[in-house]
């Protein structure tokens, strides 16, 4: 398989690739003891940081949502979330994944979630390719104005003034089940840290 025909199945599959490898880093989560020691201040911190960031993640997935919803593939979104970075659904997830990391303080989910950031930078890149086909002036102002996946937080104040379209039910309905994943790693994530799973 060359390289174009691989990153074409990962861009296709990405979800299930997505799922397959958060499952193998809550595994590795469940089979290896926590970094920091349960009760200490340090670990309550990188926890309280952890879910803090999960929340932002979940957040800005969801308002990437509201305003991708019903123009996906039809026009070239640029506003809300879009105004601060191209890939706002990427970001959500990075931020959700590396909250889940942080609140399972395990070494060794480095190695899956090392793999899922590089699998995003893909997919993004990849989906630059896609729209520069589609929407080629529109998309070229766009990539020169708007970074990739680090937000321009000073177009922040403008980019919440902005308002959706119509999103449609079960793409909102569809979000919100991923959410509810990423939130169920978490809380495995947190309970597999207790006491009296790792003695």
């Amino acid at each position: 398989m060359n390289r174009l025909a691989l990153e074409w199945w990962l861009h296709d599959n990405r979800r299930l690739t997505m799922a397959a490898l958060t499952v193998c880093a809550a595994v590795v989560s469940v089979a290896t003891r926590p970094g920091l020691r349960e009760g200490t201040w340090s670990h309550a911190v990188v926890d309280v940081v952890g879910w803090v960031i999960v929340g932002a993640g979940l957040a800005l997935r969801l308002w990437a949502t509201a305003f991708i919803g019903g123009r996906k593939n039809r026009q070239l979104v640029t506003t809300g979330p879009y105004g601060i970075v191209r890939h706002p659904l990427y970001l959500g997830s990075a931020l959700a994944l590396l909250g889940i990391l942080l609140i399972a303080q395990r070494l060794w989910a480095l190695v899956p979630a090392a793999v899922v950031f590089g699998l995003y930078g893909l997919a993004a890149a990849m989906e630059d390719r896609r729209l520069s086909k589609q929407f080629p002036r529109q998309s070229e102002e766009f990539q020169r104005r708007t970074r990739a996946v680090w937000p321009q937080l000073g177009r922040l104040a403008a980019a919440l003034r902005d308002r959706p379209g119509p999103v449609s039910r079960r793409l909102m309905l569809r979000e919100l089940g991923c959410s509810v994943g990423f939130a169920l790693v978490a809380m495995l994530a947190e309970i597999s840290e207790a006491p009296w799973w790792c003695s």
